[in-house]
């Protein structure tokens, strides 16, 4: 079940992040300025000074430990392989307080333009899409089983009903775009059409 954030972050309609990616650090970036100015949320990504004041902390992560500065936050994930892995405070209400990215810190012969939509996946998680159930189950740069296929990501053939190119460059799926309003008090789901 999708997470909002605290009311005075939705009024802004704006999340921080801090850049802790190590080698990734400049994808992060790029992800950053897709996730801005191609994609149609309603909340804006803009860089903290430091982790502490920060809303997202993003991180280069060999898949399994504790972050360093939040004792909530344990990666648990395998770093070989073509995801990362998102953890979020919650607090008592239901409301996310952080969220801390792991990037995948193994991963080998995987072009920049995949490693991209990577961080968008889990930057789209950070926004309130947190749970692991928190995925688009019809198509696009939310969907669970994206798959690397010929250097680009798709959905697994046979699980959707039409062909779906993959991506680069980023599809993201009604209803991701549709949870994504209900997150960040947009008017209702995007047309269908769009």
């Amino acid at each position: 079940m999708p997470s909002k954030w605290y009311d005075r972050v939705i009024k802004d309609a704006k999340l921080t992040y801090y850049n802790d990616a190590g080698a990734w650090k400049p994808l992060v970036m790029k992800a950053v300025d897709t996730f801005n100015n191609q994609l149609p949320f309603g909340v804006t990504l803009d860089k903290a000074d430091n982790h502490v004041g920060a809303n997202i902390v993003v991180r280069f992560s060999h898949g399994t430990g504790q972050d360093p500065d939040f004792s909530w936050a344990k990666a648990n994930f395998d770093a070989e392989h073509v995801h990362g892995q998102t953890v979020a405070n919650i607090d008592h209400k239901g409301r996310v307080d952080k969220a801390v990215i792991f990037l995948p810190g193994r991963l080998q012969k995987v072009k920049d333009d995949v490693k991209e939509l990577v961080i968008v996946h889990e930057l789209i998680h950070a926004c309130g899409l947190v749970e692991k159930n928190d995925h688009d189950p019809v198509g696009g740069v939310l969907y669970a089983s994206l798959q690397l296929v010929n250097g680009r990501l798709q959905e697994p053939p046979g699980d959707s009903k039409t062909k779906i190119d993959g991506m680069p460059p980023v599809r993201v799926g009604h209803w991701t775009q549709c949870q994504m309003a209900h997150l960040w008090n947009k008017n209702g789901c995007p047309d269908e059409s769009q």
